[in-house]
C-alpha cells in the first residue's frame, strides 16, 4: 500500500484499467456505426482531409468529419480511407467528396489471423473506399499540416538520393514514421529477430532527440522554462510530423511531464509519469488498452521503472535491463505473435547501443543533403554499415537452433499466474539473504505456464483460405498433419492464414504434409512453408500422390523439399499411415495414374479415429468418383455399420463433384465446402447444394463460417467450433 500511496496516479490508472476490462468482458464497448448493408456498393460521402499517404501501389487519403446520406450520424473523430490509383489532388483541411466502393474490414476467420477490424478500430477508421474518385468542395487548408506533409515528401526524396532503396525504407520508418517503403523481407527479419521496435517512432526516439535538445539548451545557459518550452514544442511538432502513433503520444506525454518537473524543481518519477500518460490515453480512447502497440510500449516502460531496479541490485545493469524488459513483455509478445525470439535479448544488447548512431547519422545525412550530397555521403556510409550489421545479426540469429520458440497464444489465467509468480519472486528477491539463483527458478516456473496446451482430443480443422483448401489434423497424442494448403484468392496464404493458425495453437512442427495434387489453390501456401523453414514450422515428411509422368510443378515441390532435407513419400491406393490413435488410408490415385488430369488423380484420404470418420476428396470429380465406386473401395470402409461423419466435398463444391452415387454410399452426416467469397468459378454449384440437401446432409462452408473445427473427445462426443461468431 505504501508503494501506491507514494504514487496515487498509479492507483487511479489501475482503477481505470480494471473498469475498462470489466466493461469489455461484460460486453459494454464502444459501438462503431458500420454501414453493413452498403458493403461492396458504390457510395458517396464528404469529409475533411486529415491525412495523406503514398503507398507502394496506391495513394491513401483519410478524411474525418464525415457526412453521408447512408449513415444517420458519424463521430467527427472517425475516419474513412479513400484508396486512389493516382496521386491525390487535395490538401490537408480540404473539404472533399469521395465516391467509391465501400469496403468494410472483417474480423479474422481463422485462429491467429491478423484482426484488421480491431486494428482499424484502434485507428478510428470506419471503412475504406476502393477505386475512389475525390473532388475538392472547399479549398480551405490546414497550412501547418500541409507544410509538414510537403516536408515529409521532400525528406523522403532526399533519403532516396543518399541511401539505397532498402536503407531509405528503414530510415523513413525510423525518422519519418513512414513504413510504406519498408522492404517486406527486412520487416520480417527485424520481426523474428525481436528488434522490430527500432522501426517505430517510440520513447527511445523521443528521449534521444528531446533530451539531447533540452540538455544542449541548458548547456548554453538558457533557463529551465525556456529550454523546456523549446524542447517540449519541438517534440510535440515531431510527434505530429511522424504520425503521432500511440507509443509516440505516450512518450511525448512523459517527456512533457519530465520537463514540467524540471521547471518546478520536483522529482521526476518514471512510474507516475507512465501512469499519467496511460490514464490520459485510455480516458480519451479506452479501446487502446487491447492494442499491441499500446501494450508493448507501456509494458517496456513499466519494466524499466518497476522491475529493472530490483534485478539491477543482484545481477548488474548490463544483463538486467534487457532481461527485465523481455520478461515483463513476454506475455504481450506471445499474445500477439505466439512465439518468442530466443536470441532477442542478445540482439537488442547489440542493436540498441548503436541506434543513437543510426538516428543521429541518418538525421545528419538528411540535413546535409539539403546543402551537399557529398557531405551527406559520409554519415550515410556509416549508417549503411550499421544497418547491414543489423540485417546480418538477424539472419545469423535465424540460422541458430531454436531461434523461434513457438508457445502459442497463452490463456488469460496463465498470463495472470505468470505475473503473480514473477512479482512474488521479485518481492522474495528483495530479501537480501536470498540467493540470486533461486529467482531463476521462479522465472522458469512462470514461463512454463505460458506455453499453450491443447485438449487431448482428435481434431480436424478446415481453414478459411479463400478459394482453396487447407486442412489441419491432430490426434490425441499431438501428431499434426496438414492436408493441402493453398489459395487462388488470398495472397501469401501460407504467411497470413496457415502459419498464424499453427503458431496460435503452439504447433512448431508438422509430422506430415499431404498434397492432393499440384493446382496452385492447394500448394502455394505449402510452398511458402517449405521456403520459410529457417524461421517457420518444421516439416518432417512431405507426402505426394504416386503418379506417372509428374509435371514440372510436382518435380519442383519435390526438389524444394529435398533441399530442405524433408523426407518425401509417395502414396497410392491402399497405402496407410498410422499413429497410436489414428489411421489415414489413401484411396486414390491408383497405380498407373498420370498427371494429365490433375483433378481426377487427386489424392483421396480416409481418416479414422475410433468411430469418427472423415473423407478428404481433394478436387476429385465425377470420373474419379465413378472409378472409386467401380473399384468397390468405399463399401469396405463402411463395413460393420460405420458411417462418414464429415465429408470434405470435392473440388470446392463444383457441379461435377459430390455425385448422388457417392452420397448414397457414404451417407455423410455433414459436408464441408471450402471456397472463397465471390469466386469466379461459381462455387459452390446450386446442383451440388441440391444433391446434399436431397441426401439429408447439412453443408457448412469456410466462406460463411470461417475456420471449421470438429473435435472428437475420448468419450467419442463430437464438438464443432466455427471461426466466425455469426454464421451467415
Amino acid at each position: 500500500m505504501i508503494y501506491f500511496k507514494k504514487r496515487p496516479l498509479l492507483f487511479l490508472t489501475g482503477i481505470l484499467i480494471l473498469w475498462i476490462l470489466l466493461c469489455h468482458f461484460a460486453g459494454i464497448r464502444e459501438q462503431f456505426p458500420y454501414p453493413q448493408s452498403f458493403d461492396g456498393k458504390q457510395v458517396s460521402c464528404t469529409g475533411r482531409v486529415c491525412q495523406i499517404e503514398a503507398g507502394a501501389d496506391f495513394w491513401y487519403v483519410y478524411a474525418d468529419h464525415i457526412q453521408a446520406d447512408f449513415m444517420e450520424e458519424v463521430s467527427e473523430r472517425l475516419k474513412v480511407r479513400a484508396i486512389l490509383e493516382e496521386p491525390a489532388d487535395c490538401a490537408y483541411g480540404n473539404r472533399v467528396q469521395i465516391c467509391g466502393k465501400l469496403t468494410l474490414a472483417e474480423a479474422p476467420s481463422n485462429d491467429g489471423a491478423f484482426d484488421r477490424l480491431f486494428y482499424q478500430q484502434t485507428e478510428r477508421l470506419l471503412f475504406s473506399m476502393k477505386n475512389a474518385r475525390l473532388t475538392v468542395r472547399d479549398g480551405r487548408q490546414n497550412p501547418l499540416l500541409q507544410w509538414m506533409y510537403e516536408v515529409r515528401r521532400i525528406c523522403m526524396r532526399h533519403l532516396e538520393q543518399i541511401f539505397d532503396e532498402q536503407d531509405a525504407g528503414i530510415l523513413a520508418a525510423m525518422l519519418l514514421g513512414d513504413k510504406s517503403r519498408l522492404d517486406e523481407e527486412i520487416r520480417d527479419w527485424y520481426q523474428v529477430g525481436g528488434i522490430a521496435h527500432v522501426l517505430a517512432i517510440s520513447g527511445l526516439h523521443i528521449s534521444l532527440f528531446g533530451m539531447a535538445l533540452y540538455h544542449i539548451l541548458r548547456k548554453l545557459g538558457i533557463s529551465f522554462v525556456i529550454s523546456s518550452g523549446i524542447a517540449g514544442s519541438f517534440m510535440l511538432f515531431y510527434a505530429v510530423f511522424t504520425g503521432a502513433g500511440v507509443s509516440t503520444r505516450r512518450a511525448v506525454i512523459m517527456f512533457l511531464l519530465f520537463l514540467g518537473a524540471q521547471c518546478l524543481g520536483r522529482t521526476y518519477d518514471l512510474l507516475s509519469a507512465l501512469s499519467a500518460a496511460v490514464f490520459l490515453l485510455l480516458f480519451d480512447y479506452p479501446i487502446l488498452l487491447f492494442s499491441s502497440g499500446f501494450q508493448m510500449s507501456v509494458s517496456a516502460v513499466a519494466a524499466i521503472g518497476g522491475f529493472y531496479p530490483i534485478l539491477k541490485k543482484h545481477y548488474g545493469s548490463y544483463i538486467s535491463s534487457g532481461a527485465a524488459i523481455q520478461l515483463f513483455m513476454l506475455p504481450c509478445v506471445l499474445w500477439h505473435s505466439f512465439s518468442f525470439p530466443l536470441y532477442s535479448v542478445m540482439l537488442n544488447s547489440m542493436v540498441i547501443p548503436l541506434l543513437p548512431f543510426v538516428l543521429a547519422g541518418g538525421g545528419s545525412a538528411l540535413l546535409f543533403s539539403f546543402f551537399s550530397l557529398k557531405a551527406a555521403s559520409y554519415p550515410a556510409a556509416a549508417v549503411h554499415g550499421v544497418l547491414n550489421l543489423y540485417s546480418c545479426l538477424c539472419r545469423v540469429s535465424l540460422e541458430l537452433p531454436f531461434s523461434q520458440m513457438i508457445f502459442g497464444r497463452p490463456k488469460l489465467w496463465s498470463i495472470l499466474l505468470y505475473y503473480v509468480i514473477l512479482s512474488a519472486g521479485a518481492v522474495w528477491l528483495l530479501q537480501k539473504k536470498q540467493k540470486k539463483v533461486c529467482y531463476l527458478v521462479f522465472v522458469f516456473m512462470a514461463i512454463f505456464f505460458l506455453k499453450r496446451t491443447e485438449p487431448k482430443a482428435f481434431s480436424v480443422t478446415f481453414l478459411d483460405v479463400g478459394q482453396g483448401d487447407g486442412i489441419v489434423l491432430r490426434d490425441d497424442t499431438g501428431v499434426t498433419m496438414l492436408c493441402d494448403g493453398g489459395s487462388s484468392s488470398v495472397s501469401n496464404v501460407g504467411k497470413y492464414r496457415i502459419l498464424p493458425y499453427l503458431r496460435y495453437h503452439g504447433i512448431d512442427r508438422l509430422d506430415y504434409v499431404f498434397l492432393s495434387h499440384m493446382d496452385m489453390d492447394h500448394i502455394n501456401g505449402v510452398r511458402e512453408l517449405l521456403e520459410r523453414q529457417t524461421c517457420s514450422i518444421k516439416i518432417k515428411n512431405l507426402v505426394l500422390p504416386a503418379i506417372k509422368n509428374p509435371d514440372e510443378t510436382y518435380l519442383e515441390i519435390e526438389r524444394l523439399a529435398a533441399g530442405q532435407k524433408i523426407a518425401v513419400h509417395k502414396m497410392r491406393e491402399g497405402d496407410c499411415i498410422c499413429t497410436r490413435s489414428m489411421m489415414l488410408t489413401c484411396l486414390a490415385p491408383k497405380a498407373g495414374d498420370t498427371s494429365k488430369n490433375k483433378n481426377e488423380t487427386s489424392m483421396v484420404l480416409h481418416v479414422k479415429y475410433k468411430s469418427f470418420d472423415v473423407m478428404l476428396m481433394g478436387d476429385l470429380e465425377k470420373e474419379g468418383e465413378k472409378d472409386l465406386i467401380r473399384r468397390k473401395k468405399l463399401p469396405q470402409l463402411l463395413e460393420g455399420g460405420n458411417k462418414i461423419e464429415v465429408l470434405k466435398a470435392g473440388h470446392h463444391g463444383s457441379k461435377g463433384a459430390t455425385s448422388e452415387e457417392l452420397l448414397d454410399i457414404l451417407k455423410p452426416q455433414m459436408a464441408v465446402l471450402s471456397y472463397g467469397k465471390g469466386n469466379r468459378y461459381g462455387h459452390p454449384a446450386p446442383e451440388t447444394i441440391e444433391r446434399l440437401e436431397k441426401a439429408n446432409c447439412p453443408a457448412v462452408s469456410t466462406e460463411k463460417c470461417g475456420e471449421i473445427t470438429f473435435f472428437c473427445l475420448k468419450n467419442e462426443k463430437i464438438l464443432v467450433r466455427y471461426g466466425k461468431n455469426v454464421i451467415k
